[in-house]
């Protein structure tokens, strides 16, 4: 997973602006259904107020047979007006049935008919109050202007029998009740944004530390590969990396392999330098992916070989084995690149040996390597060398071969003495 610079900033936008578009989408339908919560909690009382003025005047239900409206009883007329007693109350009508206004405080509009109004229907269907909100033509009508923006029309059905006959449509213009309906949906909406804010915050948090563990596993993996180089495989950065890698120094049981190509300062001499670089990354394509199949790891390039160790930096009680194994795996892999290529026959020499090393971190703040020190390096040196004067492709020491739970095919080479070292070494012709 890799991050670009400026990688929080987007987030922070894409985040903010998704969170943003919620937060509001969710605050206009919570308000809205406090909103319809309220209006209706206050229009309970309707049907009561209505059903007592119909009981006080049963003539009231008469004015609802008339098909096109018509004069009512001077009783039905006090008992509408009545209605005007309420103090929010500033405009009645009377519908019957089939959409037509049989009874109105402006008596022009008594036998229009509206059989398509939604909230009118609603009422006589469900038998329940309705309401709709004022709009700007019908607050023309509100009586003061400090009324206009609080009209509410509330359509109570008339009942008889448990059906409705008509509606009431009373027109309300209450002040207090819309205050609240906007205190409370003020509240809603800053509660929302809050709760949205806090989202943001938490999830802004939570990816700002999944973005600062990443950065550091990142400068973690690339600190380990600045120190054993580009050809260190995955695996074993990973291993590294879950090991908590320290660049003390230490003593540590490790295999060393060094690998040598024979005759390639002739083949040098005779090639361009551009074949020579292309031959050379054939070789150690499949060479190091050996080493690396195998635990190993190539701890530096030698020109026309290269020296890999097992057991170091990561322990391994199979050092030994693995080592062999890697070894045995080039040799097979070098005899099928031979045979594809063709031409002139690429021979290597390996030596193997095993004992203890002083491994660690050296350099300068500017660039550190991990290195191997010791004498087991220098006898494992030296045996690969051997391999010119002795004719062979793989030796080990008596030190790998001891180790060895599987041995291999091999020639006994007994007491071999080698340069720069009194102490003879028994060696093992493998290959």
């Amino acid at each position: 997973m890799r991050f670009r610079g400026n990688i929080i900033l987007q987030y922070s936008i894409t985040t903010f602006l998704f969170i943003s578009a919620v937060s509001v989408a969710l605050g206009i339908t919570l308000a809205r259904q406090i909103t319809d919560y309220q209006l209706r909690s206050h229009i309970r009382l309707f049907p009561e107020l209505i059903g007592l003025t119909v009981k006080q005047s049963p003539q009231v239900y008469d004015m609802f047979r008339s098909p096109s409206g018509g004069p009512v009883s001077a009783e039905t007329e006090g008992v509408l007006r009545g209605l005007f007693g309420l103090g929010t109350i500033f405009r009645v009508k009377a519908w019957s049935s089939d959409g037509t206004i049989v009874w109105s405080d402006q008596k022009d509009e008594i036998g229009q008919r509206f059989p398509d109004d939604d909230t009118l229907q609603d009422a006589l269907k469900t038998g329940k109050p309705a309401y709709e909100l004022g709009t700007s033509e019908k607050q023309e009508n509100v009586g003061t202007e400090a009324d206009k923006g609080s009209l509410l029309q509330v359509y109570t059905p008339v009942l008889k029998n448990d059906a409705a006959v008509g509606v009431i449509e009373l027109y309300e213009a209450n002040r207090d009740l819309f205050a609240q309906i906007a205190r409370n949906t003020l509240f809603v909406e800053g509660l929302v944004a809050a709760a949205g804010l806090l989202l943001y915050l938490a999830l802004f948090l939570i990816f700002f530390r999944a973005y600062q563990r990443q950065r550091r596993a990142n400068e973690e993996r690339n600190r380990i590969m600045g120190v054993f180089g580009q050809h260190v495989s995955p695996e074993v950065v990973n291993r590294l990396l879950s090991q908590d890698f320290e660049q003390a120094g230490e003593m540590r049981e490790v295999c060393l392999m060094f690998l040598d190509i024979r005759n390639f300062t002739a083949f040098t001499e005779k090639s361009e330098p551009q074949v020579v670089v292309e031959h050379l990354n054939s070789l150690f394509e499949f060479m190091v992916d050996c080493v690396n199949r195998h635990q190993g790891i190539v701890h530096k390039f030698l020109g026309d070989g290269f020296m890999a160790v097992f057991g170091a930096p990561i322990p391994d009680e199979k050092n030994c084995h693995h080592a062999l194994k890697a070894s045995i795996e080039i040799l097979n892999e070098l005899a099928r690149f031979n045979a594809q290529k063709g031409g002139e026959v690429t021979r290597v020499g390996i030596g193997l040996h095993s004992g203890m090393a002083v491994t660690g971190t050296i350099g300068s703040a500017q660039r550190k390597e991990y290195t191997i020190v010791g004498d087991t390096v220098n006898v494992a040196k030296r045996i690969e060398e051997m391999n010119k004067s002795l004719g062979s492709r793989l030796l080990v020491s008596e030190e790998v071969w001891n180790k060895l739970a599987t041995k291999p095919k091999s020639e006994k080479l007994g007491q071999i003495r080698m340069k720069g070292r009194e102490a003879p070494v028994m060696l093992y012709k493998v290959a």
